[in-house]
C-alpha cells in the first residue's frame, strides 16, 4: 500500500523522535533513576522463574511488593528475542515514541485537518518534561502513556465502528493490570460525563456503558489486588505512603513558569485557549473528551494528589494535542484575511517558535537525562559489594540507592523509594539522616546495630542529599574501617555497642 504525503510526514516525525530518543538513551552508561532498577530486577526475574519478585527478602530486609506486572511480562518476553541490554532501551523508546502516532490521530478527531493533526504529532513527540522523565529510564509510563491515550482515541471513535467498542474494553484490560494510573483516566470519564450533562451535549449511549463496565471492573480489581494497602491507608494512599522530608519532591507545588517551560510554550498557550474555546464558546464531544481528563489532572495537581511529574507528563500530551485545534483556528483565519499570500511566512515563524520552545528544550533536558545517570564508578562500587560481601549482609545507603543495593549488588537494603506497606519508612529515613550527618560514632554504631547493617556507602549522591562532605566519624577508633575507596568509598561496621 502506497503511502500518502501525510503519511509520510507522520512517519518521518516519528523517526526522528524514536531517533533522538535512542541517541540519548544509548549514549548513557546506564539509568537515570533507582525505580529503573527496580523494574529491571523483576524483568531478570520473570526470565528466571517466569514470575515477578512479590515476596523481597532484600528490599527493606524483607517485606512485600503491591505492584501491576504487565509491563515487566512486555520486555521480559522482547528480551527473549533481543538482547536485556537492548530491550530494556529500545523497547521502552519505541513504545513511547508511539504517542506521536496517538496524538496526530487524536487531533485528526477534534479538527479534521492533516496539517493541524502533524502539528500536534511533531509538538507530542517533543515535550521536554516526556523527554527528561522517560528517554533514559525504564518506567512503566512507556507503556501506559500511549495506552491511555489510545483507550481516549476509541471513546471519541465508538459511534464509528463496532470494533472500537471491543478496542477499547481490551485497552481498559490491559491498563488495569499495566499501572493504577487508570484511575486518573475513570476520573476524567466522568467528569466528562458530568460536562455533557451540564452542557446537554449529545453523548454515544455506548459512552455511559462502557464507562461503568471499566469503573465496576477497575475497582473490583482494585479492590481484590490492593486490599490489604487500602486498608492501611484509605483516602491516603494517594500519597503513596512518601514521608515526610520527601513529600515535597514527590508532590511539589505547581509553578505555572516551570511548567510552562517543562511542557513548551506553543502546546501550553495552544492548548489552554482551545480548553478556554471549547468550554465557554464552542462545544464538540471529541474536546470535551480530551478537556475532562485536563481538567481532572488539574484537580488532582492543584491539591496534590498525584506527584507533579506524572501529572504534568499526562497534561502536556493533551495541551499538545488541543494545540493542533488552536493552530486550524489560527491557519483558517489566517487565510480568510489579507495576509494569506503570507500563510508559508506564518508557517515558517510557527515553525522557528517550535524549534525554541519545544525541539532545543527537550534536547537539552535529554541530555541532562544522560549525565544525571548513574556513573561506572558508582555501578563499580555496587559490584564490588556483590563480590566481596556475605550473602544476606544489610547494606546502608541512601535512599535513592536503595533499589541499586538489591539490582546490582544483590544484597538486603534498610529502605528504597519504595514505600507502600513500609509503616516505618519516616522513622528508618530519619535513622539514615542521623547514621550520615552524626558527629558521633556511638550514634552511627547504635544504628548500624539497630539494622543488623554491616556497610554504609558514602557516595556523591549521599553528600549531595545530606549536604556533608565526610563521615565525620569513621576516622575515630576502629569502628568503621575503609574497604572500598574510590569516587564511592564503602566502610565496613565493626563495632557493636552494649545496651545499658
Amino acid at each position: 500500500m502506497r503511502l500518502t504525503r501525510q503519511q509520510l510526514i507522520l512517519l518521518a516525525i516519528f523517526l526522528v523522535v524514536l531517533g533522538i530518543r535512542l541517541f540519548f538513551a544509548f549514549k548513557a552508561p546506564h539509568p537515570t533513576d533507582d525505580s529503573s532498577y527496580f523494574n529491571l530486577r523483576q524483568i531478570e526475574s520473570i526470565r528466571k522463574t517466569g514470575f515477578p519478585i512479590f515476596n523481597d527478602e532484600l528490599s527493606y530486609s524483607g517485606r512485600f511488593y503491591v505492584f501491576l506486572p504487565l509491563f515487566h511480562y512486555l520486555i521480559a518476553l522482547f528480551s527473549l528475542v533481543l538482547s536485556l541490554d537492548i530491550a530494556i532501551t529500545l523497547i521502552p523508546n519505541l513504545l513511547i515514541s508511539l504517542v506521536v502516532i496517538v496524538g496526530y490521530l487524536c487531533a485528526k478527531e477534534i479538527t479534521k485537518n492533516e496539517e493541524a493533526s502533524l502539528v500536534a504529532a511533531m509538538l507530542s513527540g517533543f515535550l521536554p518534561i516526556i523527554l527528561y522523565t522517560t528517554v533514559n529510564t525504564l518506567s512503566t509510563y512507556a507503556l501506559v502513556l500511549p495506552l491511555s491515550f489510545t483507550i481516549l482515541l476509541c471513546l471519541m471513535r465508538l459511534g464509528q465502528n463496532r470494533n472500537y467498542t471491543l478496542v477499547f474494553i481490551v485497552l481498559v484490560l490491559l491498563m488495569a493490570f499495566a499501572d493504577q494510573s487508570i484511575l486518573v483516566l475513570l476520573l476524567g470519564f466522568f467528569v466528562y460525563l458530568f460536562l455533557a450533562w451540564l452542557e446537554k451535549l449529545s453523548t454515544n449511549k455506548q459512552d455511559l456503558e462502557l464507562i461503568s463496565f471499566s469503573t465496576i471492573f477497575v475497582i473490583l480489581l482494585s479492590l481484590i489486588l490492593f486490599k490489604n494497602v487500602f486498608l492501611t491507608y484509605g483516602p491516603d494512599i494517594v500519597k503513596q505512603n512518601v514521608p515526610q522530608q520527601l513529600a515535597n519532591l514527590y508532590f511539589a507545588k505547581f509553578n505555572i513558569f516551570e511548567a510552562i517551560y517543562q511542557i513548551g510554550i506553543i502546546p501550553f498557550v495552544f492548548g489552554i485557549y482551545l480548553i478556554y474555546k471549547s468550554l465557554f464558546v464552542e462545544k464538540n464531544r471529541n474536546l470535551y473528551i480530551l478537556i475532562s481528563f485536563a481538567l481532572s489532572l488539574s484537580i488532582l495537581i492543584i491539591f496534590g494528589l498525584i506527584e507533579l511529574k506524572v501529572g504534568l507528563i499526562y497534561f502536556s500530551i493533551i495541551l499538545a494535542i488541543l494545540s493542533g485545534g488552536t493552530y486550524k483556528l489560527l491557519s483558517d483565519y489566517i487565510k480568510k484575511t489579507k495576509f494569506s499570500r503570507q500563510y508559508p511566512f506564518f508557517v515558517g515563524v510557527f515553525l522557528l517558535l517550535f524549534v525554541l520552545s519545544s525541539l532545543l528544550p527537550s534536547l537539552i533536558y535529554a541530555n541532562l537525562a544522560t549525565t544525571e545517570s548513574f556513573t561506572d564508578s558508582e555501578i563499580s562500587a555496587f559490584e564490588w559489594l556483590r563480590n566481596n560481601t556475605a550473602t544476606g549482609s544489610i547494606i546502608i545507603a541512601s535512599v535513592k540507592e536503595g533499589h541499586l543495593i538489591t539490582a546490582i549488588a544483590q544484597r538486603k537494603n534498610i529502605i528504597d523509594t519504595n514505600f507502600i506497606l513500609q509503616r516505618d519508612a519516616e522513622q528508618i529515613l530519619n535513622d539514615l539522616g542521623t547514621i550520615y550527618t552524626t558527629k558521633f560514632q556511638t550514634d552511627a554504631v547504635r544504628l548500624m546495630n539497630k539494622y543488623n547493617a554491616g556497610y554504609i556507602v558514602f557516595s556523591g549522591i549521599a553528600k549531595k542529599e545530606y549536604n556533608i562532605d565526610e563521615l565525620s566519624y569513621v576516622k575515630d577508633g576502629d569502628c568503621f574501617k575503609r574497604v572500598y575507596d574510590s569516587d564511592i568509598k564503602i566502610y565496613e561496621s565493626r563495632c557493636v555497642v552494649e545496651e545499658g
